[in-house]
């Protein structure tokens, strides 16, 4: 499947000398191994729940594929508790799994059958185990980990807001299903088993194997598998090619090369692997990677069967997602849904389906329903910051839920004191819940935290373009025209900045810097008339698979 490979973790770390920043994924290391039962065969299925102890860092998840693998990267140097689960089985938890900078750590579990209880009958059954796991972010199915981000003006000119939040929306969602959770092979020598081999230790010794067996599958693919796992694509395919001529039979090495060509956007290699080993190992995670394949490069149709085709053949969370996902980008509000909905009765539990069902709802203009929905997801695990980004993005609130989305938006600031996107998000639901409920509103408050978001990332147009507003608003226009020069400084192209900057000129009575202003306004809002939603979804999404999709250009 496709969860973690690509998309970093929402991962903050204490600096004693500045603010909390977010991780860097060059410097981060990860996790992964293989999940047996007591007999060796791979645990499919399996949930394995990461913590870190601190509330500043998400912990992670990550289900086991077909083969038993698991991978959870990138995370920051640290200790960690990593605990496994799965249906008919004892959970097992490792504590101090130590994670160094810049490398993989290994941590493969064997799993004791659950045990049984005899019926009333005489028969015996498995007794369900309590997990022993400190999760968050949860689904049983299957929930995965990721960094959000949306990349739309929160309250711009350039379309309706009712249109730019349901695409933000959209947006974020695409960011939890580009995703991968993807791990390397099953076999390990006994050197790599050690916990705390570092990243350069490890290739030295590949690079040995491999240079005494240069034309040997194992060593060919262990070294192709490590620079994959290490982003290192173009190192990565002539080792995977290699072990591939060697055996071409092997699923696992066809995987990761597939996955190789088509990250380094070989997409005629991918698709001609990816037939290949589909005539002998017929499997969802093929399926699902084509589909990224065809969605890429607009063959909607096409991407749509193969999610579909995913599921059918393995119907975890992770596919319900992506084929939800697919059907909104579609259009197709009815069938999402209802898919949604099902996933739901599945799982109640499911924070992805409660995500994805939000979504479906605000795209269907039940704005209300849409944030009962996100509240649900915040609700079920209130200790994970991930969910409540999307409330954020919901932010024309109905008056019924005003003060519980304000209560959630402090949380996230409490839980993550370092994420500029919280603190902006908590601004925007106090201004405008409190204004259209007539409660009394602190503007002092609602100024401050947008200072704070303005400070902790200084790329963050959207944070001077509210404090603009805001002093505009108060009739500080001098201070306002200082706000909009900066957003128009760091996003030229966000139309809404010039539009203000424009009248705050006007304002104060300077007529032709003003005419300016709005005349780049005029041209800007040309270019950027609404588009169908069908179009703008599939636009997100093909910018977030070419990798254009930054934090800068998004609230």
């Amino acid at each position: 499947m496709r969860w973690w490979i690509t998309v970093p973790l929402l991962l903050l770390a204490a600096l004693a000398c500045g603010r909390l920043v977010a991780g860097d994924p060059s410097q981060g290391g990860g996790i992964q191994g293989t999940v047996k039962d007591h007999t060796g065969v791979p645990v499919s299925n399996a949930q394995v729940t990461l913590n870190s102890g601190s509330a500043l860092i998400s912990p992670g998840q990550a289900i086991t594929s077909a083969n038993g693998r698991y991978e959870i990267r990138p995370l920051l140097p640290g200790a960690y508790v990593v605990c496994v689960e799965a249906g008919g089985y004892e959970a097992s938890q490792r504590n101090g799994v130590v994670v160094n900078a810049n490398a993989m750590t290994v941590a493969d579990f064997t799993l004791a059958p659950a045990a049984t209880s005899s019926t009333k009958g005489g028969s015996s059954s498995t007794k369900s185990v309590v997990s022993v796991c400190n999760r968050g972010f949860n689904d049983d199915a299957g929930m995965k980990a990721a960094e959000f981000t949306g990349s739309v003006d929160p309250s711009g000119y350039s379309a309706s807001a009712a249109t730019q939040t349901k695409s933000s929306l959209l947006e974020g969602a695409a960011d939890l299903r580009n995703q991968a959770t993807w791990t390397a092979h099953d076999e390990r020598s006994a050197a790599s088993s050690d916990l705390n081999v570092s990243s350069t230790l490890r290739e030295t010794q590949l690079k040995r194997l491999e240079g005494a067996d240069p034309k040997g599958f194992k060593p060919n693919h262990e070294l192709g598998e490590f620079y994959f796992d290490a982003g290192k694509l173009s190192s990565a395919i002539p080792f995977l090619e290699t072990a591939r001529r060697a055996n071409s039979a092997d699923y696992d090495n066809d995987y990761t090369l597939a996955r190789a060509y088509w990250e380094s956007q070989r997409l005629e290699d991918a698709r001609s692997l990816i037939a290949e080993t589909m005539a002998l190992h017929d499997t969802s995670e093929l399926h699902n990677l084509l589909a990224q394949i065809e969605e890429s490069q607009g063959n909607h149709s096409v991407a749509l069967k193969e999610y579909e085709r995913a599921f059918q053949m393995e119907p975890v969370e992770e596919n319900r997602y992506d084929l939800g996902l697919e059907l909104l980008l579609q259009g197709d509000i009815a069938s999402a849904s209802k898919l949604f909905k099902e996933g739901l009765t599945l799982n109640p539990r499911s924070a992805k389906s409660w995500i994805g069902l939000g979504i479906a709802l605000y795209s269907g203009g039940h704005s209300e329903e849409a944030v009962s929905a996100f509240l649900s997801a915040i609700d079920l695990y209130p200790a994970d910051p991930r969910p409540y980004l999307f409330l954020g993005k919901a932010y024309n609130i109905s008056n019924k839920v005003t003060a519980a989305v304000n209560t959630r938006m402090n949380r996230w600031i409490q839980l993550e004191p370092g994420n500029a996107r919280a603190y902006y998000y908590y601004a925007l639901s106090l201004w405008r819940g409190n204004r259209d409920t007539g409660l009394d509103q602190d503007m002092e408050r609602i100024e401050s935290l947008f200072k704070e978001s303005a400070w902790l990332d200084p790329t963050f147009p959207f944070a001077h373009l509210q404090l603009g507003n805001l002093y505009f608003g108060e009739n500080r226009f001098p201070e306002a025209i200082a706000e909009y020069q900066d957003a128009v400084r760091l996003k030229p192209e966000l139309a809404e900045a010039h539009y203000r900057l424009g009248q705050a000129f006007l304002r104060t009575d300077r007529k032709e810097l003003g005419q300016q202003q709005m005349a780049i306004y005029e041209q800007l809002h040309r270019k950027q008339s609404p588009q169908p939603e069908q179009v703008e979804g599939r636009q997100f999404i093909e910018s977030i698979k070419e990798g254009v999709h930054t934090n800068l250009v998004s609230p």
